[in-house]
């Protein structure tokens, strides 16, 4: 979500090495870049935002991350530190912080998603999604699809994958069709991912896993710990920094923004 200490983060990262909280595990073959369009507030509907992701398919795992989550980690890797203080405005805005990790471990899905300042990782079976082939078929984006429904998280989804790119894969943590996903969306329409590019990747690049401190949790301990983020975000700030009592007017700002994202990509932890 787009409330964050980023200037915490930043901190920890620039002081730390790279190395340090990013360690490269796997070439990446391929990569693609999906448009996410999504409803962050249920009481404002068709009021959407927009945010790419990328899809990172190497020889053994593939990683799904925010494109600015990754920028902002390629600048604290490449930039030097007085730059970036000199000026932040070189971060792009970030919306979403998970990474999800397919097969890592192996035969596993690894999460790692952001509440506040709390960086939290857990693990899922890799076999999560349970298709359905329908047998309609359509031709989207130039690739001639193929139509599958599954129930994840407490939404059904609707997915259009192409055996033309023989790559069980997609973004978020979808994925485990005979061809890679080129459109899915919820039947509410809240999230709807579009492929907009899926090239073969330079094979010098790396798939880089966080490795900074995280809490090992479960994804109900996670979903839980996000619901009460966001029922009660001045409370949790102030716990935090006593300070920002003398700032009611930044409470009240930070109040409204969370209020207007009150609808996460997984509702329930089934």
């Amino acid at each position: 979500m787009k409330i964050s200490c980023f200037l915490l983060f930043v901190f920890f990262a620039i002081q730390t090495n790279a190395q340090d909280y990013l360690t490269p595990v796997d070439k990446i073959l391929f990569k693609g870049t999906y448009n996410l369009w999504y409803q962050p507030d249920t009481t404002r509907p068709g009021k959407y935002q927009r945010e790419k992701v990328l899809l990172q398919v190497g020889e053994n795992i593939s990683k799904s991350l925010s494109l600015n989550l990754f920028l902002r980690d390629s600048i604290i890797m490449h930039v030097e530190p007085s730059v970036i203080w000199s000026d932040m405005r070189i971060f792009p805005p970030v919306n979403f912080y998970f990474q999800v990790m397919k097969n890592h471990p192996q035969g596993k899905i690894t999460t790692v998603d952001n509440v506040f300042t709390d960086v939290y990782t857990y693990t899922e079976a890799f076999d999560l999604f349970d298709w359905v082939l329908t047998g309609e078929k359509d031709s989207i984006s130039g690739y001639e699809c193929q139509k599958a429904t599954t129930t994840f998280a407490g939404r059904d989804w609707i997915a259009w994958f192409s055996p033309e790119i023989p790559v069980s894969d997609g973004p978020y943590k979808f994925h485990g069709l005979p061809g890679l996903i080129i459109r899915i969306y919820d039947t509410n329409h809240h999230y709807n991912f579009d492929l907009e590019s899926f090239r073969p990747e330079n094979a010098e690049n790396m798939i880089l896993l966080p490795t900074r401190t995280m809490t090992r949790t479960t994804k109900k301990v996670f979903l839980e710990a996000q619901k009460r983020f966001l029922r009660n975000a001045a409370g949790a700030i102030l716990a935090g920094n006593e300070a920002m009592a003398e700032h009611p007017e930044s409470l009240q700002r930070i109040e409204r923004a969370v209020s207007m994202f009150n609808n996460p990509i997984e509702l329930t932890a089934d």
